[in-house]
């Protein structure tokens, strides 16, 4: 089997996804592609020395989360990252 840059898959998973989304067909199946490319890309970015959408976002919410607990106390980034994993 030939072997097949993970570049170029994330690609086209996300040209993909962006084509169902802006035909407005299989909405669910818009949000996986794109999820599994942000996965890919994400590494690229880790590797560039830059931070991930889901590193970014998992930061913010570890912020947030000390706000809005009732004790004051942050959760932990592995418990959001669980969290965010779920949704």
């Amino acid at each position: 089997m030939k072997q097949i840059d993970k570049l170029n898959i994330a690609c086209e998973l996300l040209d993909r996804s962006l084509r169902l989304y802006y035909s407005g067909d299989s909405y669910f199946a818009c949000l996986h592609l794109a999820g599994a490319a942000e996965e890919i890309l994400g590494v690229y970015v880790e590797k560039a020395g830059a931070e991930s959408s889901f590193e970014n976002f998992r930061t913010a919410a570890v912020r947030l989360s000390k706000f809005l607990s009732d004790d004051g106390a942050a959760s932990t980034p592995k418990d959001v990252g669980d969290l965010i994993l779920l949704c």
